[in-house]
């Protein structure tokens, strides 16, 4: 593993004019709420004369550097990064409003860089679907527009935080975010680095998400085996994040994952059972370390019971399901990747009610008011059906009346996830009348 690490003070990450800090359409959005962005300014201001704070590490994948601009990829430290940007145009503003144009000319240098044109840019670019907020929170312009609300609710944080400041607390302020602040920045050419070097850092059990784990899991993958590979996986993910927009992408691999395995799959279990799932799918996955240990742990503990919260699930019949996987035709990586992100656009259709048939639209509203979630779990296979839209409209109001009378007769739950799951067995025939047998049996649970 080839990894450069550097020690640097905020000003000096900042402040070389030809790199330029890319923040990949494949991360998820900026999140920072209040409570991070105050904790973020009170370490900074709390500071004493012979303390530095420290901000963990920035992993960078990087190329060859040149005279030109440097487009650096933020693989992890995007949410700092950006965070520092704004706290940075904050405190300019404010300085503008006291007249001191020497200092604000200062800020200037950390903020925006140029290659060899001399073209003045932003020092960070984001992902599609942040990068036009993001630039409207940089130039106050159009405000009432941005989407991400996270983007502006931050600089008017700090605004409100140094909006009585006069200039020579600003500029103790300033001192010490730029030069008492550090990062260890660590630099890599090679994707496959940096994708273990993410793991290994954020390694610490609450700070990952399951997506942001799986994200890393498909990607480092796919960088072992060729640049193509990469830059198709990378995309198909890219739209995968921009369909799910809004949508929670850890209930959507849940759910996904309890229809493709035909079994409730708890949100403790997603990651494991994600990557065996995939092994079992993803023809260049034997050359992954995880497939020989998950053999291994199949061919050792396949009678072993296992608890789940709803009683005992045997490990051999779970098996079962991901070694049929195995029989079957393995498909590409690329093959998968672009699996989920189609999955990703039923998913979003069927959270924003945007089929292009309104009555379809209009019947998933009625499950979305009685709260039928784990109905997703079919609909994302039901909607992949060559059928009628007819049939999917009278399977659509069997749900809605067995969900009714589940709520009414207020019975568990839990069940659901496992009803949903096991209903995605079985072909295009007589799907109406399997529905309507599956929702007769479960309403006398």
């Amino acid at each position: 593993m080839e990894i450069t690490p550097t020690k640097l003070t905020i000003s000096q990450l900042f402040n070389n004019r030809n790199e330029q800090f890319s923040i990949p359409a494949y991360q998820r959005r900026y999140a920072w709420g209040d409570k991070q962005v105050g904790e973020l300014f009170e370490d900074i201001a709390r500071l004493k004369e012979n303390e530095t704070h420290f901000f963990g590490t920035i992993l960078l994948l990087t190329d060859s550097h040149r005279a030109d601009l440097n487009s650096l990829e933020v693989v992890d430290g995007q949410q700092r990064i950006i965070t520092l940007s704004i706290l940075l145009k904050a405190i300019q503003d404010r300085i503008n409003e006291l007249k001191e144009e020497e200092a604000s000319k200062d800020i200037d240098s950390h903020l925006y860089c140029q290659g060899l044109d001399r073209k003045k840019q932003n020092k960070i670019i984001l992902g599609d679907l942040d990068e036009p907020d993001y630039y409207r929170v940089l130039n106050l312009e159009n405000i009432e527009e941005i989407k991400n609300k996270n983007l502006i609710q931050a600089y008017n944080t700090i605004k409100n935080l140094i909006s009585k400041d006069d200039f020579e607390k600003l500029n103790k302020f300033l001192f010490k975010l730029l030069h008492k602040s550090i990062v260890i920045r660590l630099d890599t050419q090679k994707a496959n680095d940096a994708y273990k070097l993410f793991e290994t850092i954020n390694n610490r059990g609450l700070r990952l998400s399951p997506t942001d784990i799986i994200k890393n899991f498909i990607l480092g993958h796919s960088s072992l085996i060729n640049e193509n590979t990469l830059k198709k996986v990378r995309e198909n993910w890219k739209e995968l994040i921009i369909n799910l927009d809004g949508i929670s992408t850890d209930a959507f691999f849940r759910q996904v994952l309890c229809g493709s395995l035909k079994q409730k799959i708890t949100y403790k279990k997603l990651i494991s059972e994600f990557k065996k799932y995939y092994i079992g799918m993803v023809k260049e996955s034997e050359m992954l370390p995880e497939a020989r240990y998950i053999d291994y742990f199949e061919e050792e503990n396949g009678d072993l019971e296992e608890s789940n919260g709803d009683g005992p699930i045997i490990v051999k019949e779970r098996n079962k399901i991901i070694k049929s996987k195995k029989n079957k035709r393995k498909i590409s990586i690329i093959e998968f990747s672009n699996m989920l992100k189609e999955t990703s656009l039923i998913y979003k259709k069927i959270n924003k009610k945007s089929f292009d048939n309104k009555k379809i639209n209009q019947h998933i509203d009625n499950l979305q008011r009685i709260e039928a979630f784990p109905t997703y779990i079919f609909l994302l296979n039901l909607f992949k059906k060559n059928i009628e839209d007819s049939q999917k409209i009278e399977i659509l109001k069997i749900l809605e009346s067995f969900m009714l009378r589940r709520h009414i007769c207020e019975k568990r739950t839990s069940e659901l996830d496992d009803i949903f799951s096991k209903l995605t067995e079985g072909g295009d025939e007589n799907i109406v009348e399997r529905v309507k047998k599956a929702s007769r049996i479960s309403s006398r649970r």
